[in-house]
């Protein structure tokens, strides 16, 4: 049996609970969020973009940082030394310049691609970079959810409908 309904908690929830009925959630906001990403897909992508490189500076920035302290630690300075960490504070200054720019340049990004959505709260079902709370509660209690219920004409009233497998990071 297939229970639909349109609130979290006066349907979803109550019939978890109560029934072993599959829930199914309507969610009319839902048609909006995908073409807001069909739309932003070449905005997302540079924030994944932007998202790797901020990555591999923070990286590039802790082994300059630990070579620096590792030159710190040598006793005796002499000039090959002094120019060395000459030569990796530069660069340490260089890197931090560069994640200024890029964090800079990623939160204007995210703020233009939040507000696209919706310029109060962004997306429906992310903040940020994790799942909403209300994401979180629609993954939690609706098996399967759509924009409308006639979505479902199309299939037999014996589909099973599966959702993808839960991946963890190491996974990905």
């Amino acid at each position: 049996m297939l229970f639909v309904g349109d609130h979290i908690y006066g349907d979803m929830l109550r019939s978890r609970k109560s029934s072993n009925w599959r829930t199914a959630m309507v969610l009319q906001e839902i048609e909006h969020e995908i073409t807001m990403y069909d739309r932003l897909r070449p905005e997302l992508s540079r924030l994944d973009r932007l998202d790797a490189e901020l990555i591999h500076l923070d990286s590039e920035l802790y082994e300059r940082q630990a070579k620096m302290r590792s030159l710190q630690k040598l006793a005796e300075p002499n000039d090959g030394v002094t120019a060395a960490k000459r030569s990796v504070k530069d660069s340490i200054e260089k890197l931090r310049n560069e994640l200024r720019q890029t964090s800079a340049q990623h939160r204007k990004a995210e703020a233009e691609t939040d507000d696209a959505f919706n310029p109060y709260w962004g997306p429906l079902f992310r903040e940020g970079y994790e799942v909403s709370k209300f994401g979180e509660q629609v993954e939690a209690y609706a098996c399967v959810y759509t924009s409308r219920v006639s979505n479902f004409r199309f299939y037999s009233p014996n589909r099973h409908f599966r959702g993808p497998r839960d991946r963890m990071p190491h996974e990905r």
